[in-house]
């Protein structure tokens, strides 16, 4: 079964049930406020809902890719200074050594996966 198909089915028998509640109601006006609820939900739930999911789901990637690289970097530069501060006082060329022995490590392997050739 297709996709449209499926669709449709459901669409079918989600208008159906919305009439269907709409003929519980013994007055006229409230037949036609149940009937204009129900299809107002209808309408929501194939068009609003989908659109809500996809719109939260790219802001939240959005805010990872901006927030992520910042934190990384606060994040090292709060190590470097708690290492220059409070752990090697006197020897602060030690802390930077290291961290750019760390960073030429990384970039190192980063390269030579990138530019790994299949024979």
């Amino acid at each position: 079964m297709s996709l449209f198909s499926k669709l449709k089915n459901n669409v079918a028998k989600d208008v159906g049930s919305a009439i269907s509640d709409s003929e519980k109601e013994s007055d006229v006006s409230s037949k036609i406020v149940a009937l204009t609820d129900g299809i107002t939900r209808l309408i929501k739930k194939y068009t609003l809902f989908p659109i809500e999911k996809i719109v939260s789901g790219f802001v939240g990637f959005m805010i990872a890719i901006f927030v992520g690289p910042a934190l990384v970097v606060l994040g090292i530069i709060a190590v470097v200074r708690v290492f220059n501060n409070y752990v090697l006082n006197k020897y602060v060329w030690v802390t930077e050594a290291a961290i750019g022995a760390f960073f030429l490590i990384v970039g190192t392997v980063l390269v030579k996966l990138a530019t790994k050739t299949n024979k």
